[in-house]
């Protein structure tokens, strides 16, 4: 998502309340003294804290664009890396929070972490380890895949907002789901179904 000038410092902005206010007082003080009326720096504050409020709500805005285009892009960088087509099986994108820090006026989290599943006829795709950071708007791709086979998958749990696969070997792989519990809830069950094929055939 491309920005201008403006938006680019009224999203700077919307993140960093205090630095902004600090120089909007600082600002204010010197021009109030400079003209030996206290007015300039009422204004200074005034335009620091509306510039604020406008940043805040361009943040609110298209924070979800910018975390779809980074879906987006997430689905197919992990199906070139598995060597499959985005839409081969069924894909699912799994969305959750890395911190929960709130910033006021704004609705979304900072950081969010990103894993696609990919359920193929044979095999669970997995490309994890993605990071958005909507505070810089920068998105950190991850780097590896894995291939789990359905008969090396002994559980696939979901509760919590957490969405977790147990091996055969006893790991646990756990992928949050916090930010779209509906999705975890459908890669339960489509995991299931494969599993079950799986079974029936033994």
């Amino acid at each position: 998502m491309k920005m201008n000038l403006t938006e680019n410092l009224l999203w700077w902005a919307a993140w960093r309340p205090r630095p902004l206010l600090v120089l909007g007082i600082v600002l204010g003080l010197g021009v109030a003294i400079a003209s030996s009326s206290p007015f300039p720096f009422l204004l200074f504050v005034l335009l620091s804290v509306g510039f604020w409020i406008c940043g805040t709500q361009l943040v609110n805005r298209n924070a979800t664009m910018l975390l779809e285009e980074a879906e987006a892009q997430c689905r197919v960088s992990g199906a070139n890396k598995l060597g499959i087509k985005a839409s081969d099986g069924e894909t699912f994108v799994l969305r959750g929070q890395t911190d929960f820090g709130r910033f006021p006026l704004i609705s979304v989290a900072p950081n969010h972490t990103i894993a696609v599943l990919y359920a193929t006829p044979s095999f669970l795709g997995i490309y994890a380890g993605t990071v958005v950071d909507l505070k810089e708007r920068h998105t950190k791709f991850g780097s590896t895949t894995k291939e789990l086979y359905y008969p090396h998958i002994a559980a696939v749990e979901y509760s919590a907002y957490e969405f977790r696969l147990v091996t055969t070997s006893g790991e646990r792989i756990p992928y949050s789901t916090a930010d779209n519990p509906e999705v975890g809830d459908a890669a339960l069950n489509a995991v299931r179904q494969h599993l079950r094929k799986i079974h029936a055939a033994v």
